[in-house]
């Protein structure tokens, strides 16, 4: 008996059967000691590349694969590939479809369905009512975003209208706000024209206040006259220099006094603007 009559009994089968398990685990065992370079790696790797020659060795008195006609046990399969192409002839629209044994069971199928060319029509016609309802269906949506913008362009313009009104009012303000504004400052510009006058009528004092001290002065240098010409003693002198000297002290206290009012008055006046 041949190594190929061999593998081909039941025994040859087992042990084949054996020898790809076993020799494909030496093999793969060869592999992971090179790949994570184990101790022996080298020597795993050579028993598992020569277990892998001896199964290729065997495989090849293996018989090969038989295919079997399926058609003798399902006799439909038979005409699978026994279609005629169709032709269509020149100048006629009729089709030449193929007439194998599935194409007469559809036409079967078809009459006992009482499927004929007036449902396929009416069919036809049903698909092409759906097409032009999905269309209408398309336009009905574009106007409902239509209708949403012109919403959002609503809301927008009555937004605007409402920050106009804010801005409206608060103009009004603004020009109450003014009009105080021009009453106070007419209101200053008569306290101004008040404490100017106020302040005029002070100078005016002050400029009587140095007459006076002029004139005082005056009568102080004649007096002086009067006493150096005169034979009078030196008490008489010396006591018309100290009442000299008492007028002209109490004359400029009155003087710094009248001027220390007008500044405060002045001041007063320009602090309260």
């Amino acid at each position: 008996m041949g190594i190929v009559e061999t593998l081909q009994s039941p025994k040859g089968k087992t042990f084949m059967a054996y020898l790809y398990g076993w020799g494909a685990s030496v093999v793969i065992l060869g592999a992971l000691f090179k790949i994570q370079h184990y101790p022996g790696a080298s020597f795993m790797l050579i028993v598992g590349l020569g277990t892998e020659a001896v199964i290729f060795f065997f495989s090849a008195f293996e018989p090969p694969h038989e295919d079997l006609d399926w058609g003798l046990v399902y006799p439909e399969l038979a005409h699978m590939e026994d279609h005629e192409e169709a032709e269509i002839g020149e100048g006629d629209d009729k089709d030449y479809l193929p007439k194998g044994p599935i194409t007469e069971q559809l036409d079967r199928m078809l009459e006992d369905a009482k499927i004929g060319p007036e449902l396929i029509s009416s069919l036809s016609s049903g698909m092409r009512s759906l097409s032009e309802s999905a269309s209408n269906l398309t336009d009905l949506s574009d106007a409902a975003v239509a209708t949403s913008d012109y919403t959002d362009k609503v809301k927008q313009a009555s937004t605007s209208i409402d920050s106009m009104s804010d801005a409206y009012a608060k103009g009004n303000q603004a020009m109450d706000d003014l009009a105080s504004a021009s009453a106070n400052v007419k209101d200053n510009l008569s306290n101004i024209a008040t404490s100017t006058d106020s302040y005029s009528s002070s100078m005016e004092t002050a400029a009587g206040k140095m007459n006076e001290m002029n004139s005082a002065y005056g009568q102080a240098v004649s007096a002086l006259s009067e006493i150096a010409s005169s034979s009078g003693t030196a008490k008489n002198y010396n006591d018309q220099i100290e009442k000299l000297t008492g007028n002209l002290a109490t004359l400029n206290s009155m003087y710094e006094l009248d001027m220390k009012e007008s500044n405060e008055k002045l001041i007063n006046t320009f602090n309260a603007l």
